[in-house]
């Protein structure tokens, strides 16, 4: 330490310690005492009661340079020195302090810290916080010895996050699972934090370890916490007996991790006896077709939701499922919609407003993905990833099926099939609209009065948006649009090997901004003798009315299938 001035009084000439013990008696004086207590609260590595207001940085004395004190001191030394203390009532009050004060080391005896932490692989957790909180890889004499500074202490208090938020897990196959949550954020992004997973048999007799393999899909978007998806693999199949078992799990902080945080044991899957079925995991799947959306949130329309919904449902055919995750956008009158569908079993709902007590992008719109993903590899050939204001299309001269039947055939170059969206203005219709009734205009479903599609690409990244549709079984995590993680694990084939397509007869007319708009859509009027390119608000578009002749079509086949539906805008 360098010069330091903290008050009046002796200067470091005028209270120098002596060469000999003995010369120390002759030195009576408050900066004699108060240095030996200091030095004796150091050695000893307990904390001393009944100090009052003694205080290290307020110590009268003009320390001009470094105390320099022997390590070990004879046993009668130390005696000397714990009777000049109980003189001015720096006494100790805990048996081990006293032992301490006696004890010639100042290291710590094995009793009180099991293992040196410097011989292991993990720091050294120390159960009380008077102590350091971790011990790795230092001198453990520098931790609280005064000559390196005035010893402080990092008291952690509550927690600012989880360690990992589970949502769901799923087996992918007869060897391997996935785990699908959430984790905090700065965690992940400035340490290391791991998984480990393990098959356990019913009876806890056989223990199987597997490879976890972490994934991070929300590119970066998360806030608060961000998406984790672990793919935990054995290298021969486990529970494929039938036999039942559960994967086990350990959530780590990561060898970075210097805080002494344990890490957290969970079990994320069970399986009971008999409950395995390999047939479920090999095509034919039960569904053509599985659709997985976004999150659902907000005053939503009921008409709109009505359109998509029986649009969508004609499409895909009666070999279709539909997957919405609830985020607090299904109110009641968008239910009364739902209803009829939910009961003859083309939808499933998932309430999941809990969500608004984890902080990620939009809703974890990445979370709801990547379950709906590792959920649809045992349901479905195909897995289709868009939203409710976006309807997929195929030109009127092709059916949905022989598109869908020519990219299977086309294997693995078509993992993963991308389509590009054509955007449709939101509030702009033609003006022979106009001179109808209100209650005709509102009559209408929207994809028969909003007929103009944006042409100028105004996107950032110079391309129309895509969204796409996917083998699932084949891939290993899902994104908004498209899956960045592909493999053939089964076939033997490379990440590589799983390629995306692109697939100009697939495409999707996007509606946006309709979807929570509770009111007429048509807002402006455009003069309906202008077919081809004009400029609305600032952006080309240009007439486009191929989904008009289409909404007859479906109001016939939802009146078949589910009955007269009410119009709710």
């Amino acid at each position: 330490m360098g010069k330091g001035n903290f008050g009046p009084g002796p200067s470091w000439s005028q209270c120098k310690l002596k060469a000999g013990w003995l010369e120390m008696k002759a030195l009576v004086g408050m900066c004699t005492v108060l240095a030996v207590a200091a030095i004796m609260m150091t050695t000893l590595y307990f904390p001393l009661e009944g100090l009052g207001s003694f205080d290290l940085s307020s110590s009268h004395c003009n320390c001009e340079a470094p105390l320099q004190w022997s390590i070990q001191l004879e046993h009668e030394k130390q005696e000397h020195m714990r009777q000049m203390l109980a003189t001015i009532g720096l006494s100790t009050s805990r048996d081990q302090q006293h032992q301490a004060i006696a004890r010639p080391s100042k290291f710590p005896t094995q009793s009180e810290f099991s293992q040196d932490p410097r011989t292991t692989r993990r720091p050294q957790i120390l159960r009380e916080w008077e102590a350091p909180a971790i011990v790795e890889e230092k001198e453990w004499e520098k931790l609280h010895d005064a000559s390196y500074g005035v010893p402080r202490k990092f008291v952690p208090l509550g927690s600012a996050s989880f360690l990992f938020v589970q949502f769901g897990a799923y087996r992918g196959g007869r060897n391997s699972f996935a785990v699908v949550g959430l984790g905090p954020k700065p965690l992940h992004v400035h340490g290391n934090p791991g998984y480990e997973c393990s098959w356990e048999s019913s009876d806890s007799s056989i223990k199987i370890q597997g490879n976890a393999t972490k994934f991070l899909p929300d590119w970066g978007y998360g806030k608060q916490y961000t998406v984790v998806v672990v793919n935990c693999t054995f290298q021969s199949d486990v529970g494929a007996d039938g036999s039942g078992g559960r994967l086990a799990m350990v959530a780590t902080h990561g060898s970075w991790d210097s805080t002494g945080l344990e890490d957290v044991p969970f079990v994320a899957l069970t399986e009971q006896p008999g409950e395995f079925d390999g047939a479920a995991f090999e095509p034919p799947y039960k569904y053509d077709y599985l659709y997985c959306g976004s999150p659902l949130y907000g005053s939503i329309s009921p008409q709109r939701m009505r359109e998509w919904m029986s649009y969508h449902a004609m499409l895909f055919g009666p070999r279709s499922h539909f997957i919405l995750y609830d985020a607090g956008g299904i109110h009641d009158e968008v239910r009364r919609i739902l209803e009829p569908w939910l009961k003859l079993g083309r939808v499933t709902v998932m309430n999941i407003r809990q969500q608004m007590r984890y902080d990620t992008y939009y809703y974890n719109q990445f979370l709801v993905v990547n379950d709906c993903l590792f959920r649809a590899k045992s349901l479905a050939n195909w897995t289709f990833f868009f939203d409710v204001d976006e309807f997929v299309h195929v030109p009127w001269y092709l059916s949905f099926d022989s598109v869908m039947t020519e990219l299977q055939k086309i294997g693995r170059k078509a993992t993963q099939v991308v389509f590009q969206q054509k955007p449709i203005s939101h509030n702009h219709c033609t003006g022979n609209i106009s001179s109808s009734s209100d209650r005709n205009i509102s009559s209408l479903w929207a994809m028969e009065k909003l007929t103009y599609r944006r042409t100028q690409i105004t996107e950032a990244n110079g391309f129309m948006d895509r969204k796409y549709v996917i083998q699932a079984r084949y891939a290993l995590s899902a994104g908004v649009h498209r899956s960045e993680d592909l493999t053939y694990p089964e076939r033997g084939w490379k990440l590589e090997d799983a390629s995306t397509y692109e697939d100009w007869r697939l495409h999707y007319y996007h509606y946006h901004n309709t979807i929570n708009h509770r009111q007429e859509v048509c807002q402006k009027f455009v003069d309906p003798s202008i077919r081809n390119a004009t400029r609305l608000n600032k952006v080309v578009h240009e007439f486009d009315d191929t989904m008009v002749p289409l909404a007859a079509k479906v109001r016939e086949f939802e009146l078949q299938t589910v009955g007269e539906l009410p119009m709710i805008i």
